[in-house]
């Protein structure tokens, strides 16, 4: 065993020697495994084991997220990283749109930057910053009022707008502006279901 501290707490972690994979499956066969909750790490850990052969089962609570928000996710991650480069390939081998200037390829990597930067401030001054849209009352859920939150409502959003706008400039074309329209469309429907799942007696300032 190893002896590892976690902020200040010192605990004993069993580690794969002593408990190899082999074993693991033969202590839990036939057991069903529930991992209760579907957060962040709940994803990650019920597929892992799924994936090495033991029974999962969520466990979930009516009042956390739907699934909507994951479905939306995916859309926007799947027109922005993989629908508007595959369209500007294809743009760039049969040139359905013409050339842009070279201004106009500064002014998206611009943007792209400003995005990602502001994404990203935003993830480190909100501590409850999530891509499940839920409040976090286990955690104490706070409004937050520091980094940019303090001048944009939604720097999340915003970020990952000026994202999807950026892009397409920097990738030399203007075709893929409407895998970018579909993913911002994404966002939109996002941030609106998300402010009308909350609306009633709910505090503000918990999603991105």
């Amino acid at each position: 065993m190893a002896l590892i501290d976690f902020g200040g707490i010192r605990e004993q972690v069993v580690t794969r020697k002593e408990f190899p994979m082999t074993r693991a499956r033969k202590v839990l066969k036939g057991e069903t495994i529930a991992v209760i909750g579907y957060g962040v790490q709940g994803p990650a850990q019920a597929l892992n084991m799924k994936d090495n052969g033991f029974k999962v089962i969520i466990g979930q609570s009516k009042k956390y997220p739907k699934d909507w928000d994951k479905i939306v996710g995916g859309l926007w991650g799947v027109a922005i990283y993989f629908a508007l480069p595959l369209v500007a390939g294809l743009d760039e081998r049969f040139g359905w749109t013409g050339e842009i200037s070279v201004a106009w390829h500064l002014a998206g990597a611009v943007a792209l930057a400003v995005g990602l930067g502001l994404t990203s401030w935003a993830m480190i001054a909100n501590a409850y910053f999530s891509t499940a849209v839920r409040i976090q009352s286990e955690r104490g859920h706070a409004v937050c009022r520091s980094g940019p939150y303090r001048f944009v409502r939604h720097p999340g959003y915003v970020g990952y707008t000026l994202q999807a706008l950026g892009m397409p400039f920097l990738l030399r074309n203007g075709s893929p502006l409407g895998a970018t329209a579909d993913g911002h469309a994404c966002k939109v429907l996002e941030a609106l279901i998300d402010r009308g799942e909350i609306a009633v007696g709910q505090p503000v300032g918990w999603n991105p």
